[in-house]
């Protein structure tokens, strides 16, 4: 029986990896998700000033967690899936921040 695989990559966002990671799915034929691009980002999330670091971050996750679970349930069921993400990173740089208490 063949066996899925879920690959992802973290980082910082304008640094490459969904372009990387959306060719690399089409050169191999895998499953691929990314979260949003900045055009596409809500006024939550570029109004920080207004909106605060927790609201921009929980949108960011409510456009991100439904892709983790089709992800993870492809692979369980033996599909190759890369996964990109930027959440993880920004959270990290933004606790501690002003509103995050």
């Amino acid at each position: 029986m063949s066996k899925g695989l879920f690959v992802t990559a973290l980082g910082l966002p304008c640094t490459g990896k969904t372009t990387i990671m959306k060719n690399l799915g089409k050169l191999l034929h895998w499953n691929v998700f990314v979260e949003p691009e900045e055009e596409e980002w809500a006024d939550a999330v570029m109004q920080r000033d207004i909106c605060g670091h927790f609201t921009g971050l929980m949108w960011f996750r409510s456009a991100r967690v439904p892709n983790i679970f089709k992800a993870k349930l492809l692979a369980d069921q033996q599909e190759k899936v890369i996964l990109a993400s930027y959440y993880d990173k920004a959270l990290h740089y933004y606790l501690g921040k002003k509103g995050m208490e």
